[in-house]
């Protein structure tokens, strides 16, 4: 944290975060109103907040709040850095915490956790499950699994760029949600690379972009704007077959914040303008009709329908 902050903002940032630690633990759930994890994105370094939360699975929840305790009693009202912080947590636990502190303030990178794999035979009392870690730095993924009496939860602790399975017994599987609280901040990491592939598209690096593209879908495969770009990358490369495919699975999304309002709609105009120009015309004029008629008038999307129609209609 320190090559982002001032050595005084770096200290008031340690201690606030704390703060909110320790003022939630017996309030319940610390994700809500006003809590860590919406502090953690008012600060220069969003990830902050998921540092004390790894770090309560990685020593346990006991060791932690003595070495944060430990802490305050040593430096209240003093100076402090992270470095200091990370030597009491040392002490207290018995155990070196360079790597991890490496990996979770010093570097960038985060776990990036999927579901991979389930299988929960309604017959059958285990449920087989599947998780892998696409980050760069190894992470415990959080686990909700919902039968018809309980509900379970659990903590994995899953390797960098590796998979992880487990069974969970059980009967009458409702649901399995990884990541239920929401504290993985993931949209730090997705937004971080869109940005990232968006600016080579844009700079002609088409295939840098494209492989930056792939590594999100790997995470995210219902990212309706990563399916976009690399629909647009494919059709500016000539590949006209998986430019269309890649619009199609755009217009199959369902709103959200990695697929915004205008992009179901112009993935829909760009496979039309593409079939096309395989002769498809028949099917193009049908998908421009129906689209004029119901979608809303993102960034001009009507005008550029009803030119689109009309350049049709005059080079017949």
């Amino acid at each position: 944290m320190g090559h982002l902050l001032s050595p005084q903002d770096e200290r008031a940032a340690v201690r606030r975060h704390i703060l909110y630690y320790l003022r939630g633990k017996d309030k319940g759930s610390l994700i809500g109103q006003g809590g860590i994890a919406q502090m953690a994105h008012r600060t220069p370094y969003t990830k902050g907040a998921l540092v004390f939360y790894e770090l309560a699975r990685e020593l346990g929840q006991g060791t932690l709040d003595r070495g944060l305790k430990r802490y305050f009693q040593r430096f209240r009202g003093s100076f402090a850095t992270v470095k200091d912080l990370q030597r009491v947590l040392e002490k207290t636990s018995g155990r070196s915490l360079q790597t991890f502190f490496d990996n979770w303030i010093k570097g960038a990178a985060l776990p990036f956790f999927t579901l991979v794999g389930k299988h929960c035979p309604p017959k059958k009392k285990v449920c087989t499950l599947t998780l892998r870690n696409h980050g760069d730095i190894p992470g415990h993924a959080h686990l909700l699994v919902q039968t018809n009496r309980r509900k379970l939860t659990k903590w994995i602790r899953v390797p960098a760029k590796k998979s992880v399975t487990l069974d969970v017994e059980g009967s009458q599987w409702n649901k399995v949600v990884l990541d239920p609280q929401g504290q993985m901040l993931h949209g730090v990491r997705w937004r971080a690379t869109f940005a990232r592939a968006y600016a080579l598209r844009k700079e002609g690096s088409y295939q840098q972009a494209a492989a930056q593209y792939t590594k999100l879908l790997k995470a995210f495969p219902q990212h309706g704007r990563a399916l976009y770009e690399m629909g647009r990358i494919k059709e500016l490369g000539g590949k006209i077959d998986k430019a269309i495919s890649y619009y199609k699975s755009a217009s199959q999304q369902k709103r959200s914040a990695q697929t915004p309002g205008w992009i179901v709609p112009w993935s829909v105009f760009r496979q039309a303008t593409l079939l096309y120009k395989q002769g498809k015309t028949a099917r193009a004029r049908q998908l421009l009709k129906a689209l004029r008629k119901k979608a809303l008038n993102y960034y001009n999307l009507h005008g550029r329908i009803d030119m689109t129609l009309q350049q049709w209609r005059s080079s017949r």
